[in-house]
C-alpha cells in the first residue's frame, strides 16, 4: 500500500513534489533550503513528507477506493518521498 500511495503521489499534480504548485512542491522547497544552509536532517525528513502523506490518504479514499493506512504504512511512503527526494536533489533534478 506505501508504494501505492507514492506512486499516487508523484502523479497527483497537486501532490506531486515536482509538479506546478500544491503541498508536495511547498515541501520540496522547503527540504532544498535547508538542505543549501546545511541543516537537513535526514532522520527528520519523513516526518515533513507525512503532511503530504496524510493529505493523500485522504484524496485517495475520496477518489479511487476507501482506505485506511495504519501508520507504519504512512510512515513507510514518507520515507520512500524523502530518499526519492534526496536521491533527486544530489542528480541536480532539484534547483
Amino acid at each position: 500500500m506505501a508504494r501505492e500511495l507514492v506512486l499516487f503521489i508523484q502523479n497527483t499534480s497537486g501532490l506531486s513534489p515536482f509538479g506546478p504548485a500544491g503541498l508536495g512542491p511547498n515541501i520540496a522547497r522547503n527540504l532544498a533550503v535547508k538542505m543549501a544552509r546545511g541543516r537537513y536532517d535526514r532522520e527528520r525528513a519523513p516526518a515533513a513528507w507525512s503532511y503530504l502523506v496524510r493529505e493523500a490518504v485522504k484524496r485517495y479514499s475520496r477518489e479511487i477506493a476507501p482506505v485506511r493506512a495504519d501508520p507504519a504504512t504512512r510512515e513507510l511512503a514518507a520515507t520512500e518521498l524523502a530518499r526519492d527526494f534526496e536521491r533527486r536533489h544530489k542528480a541536480g533534478d532539484w534547483q
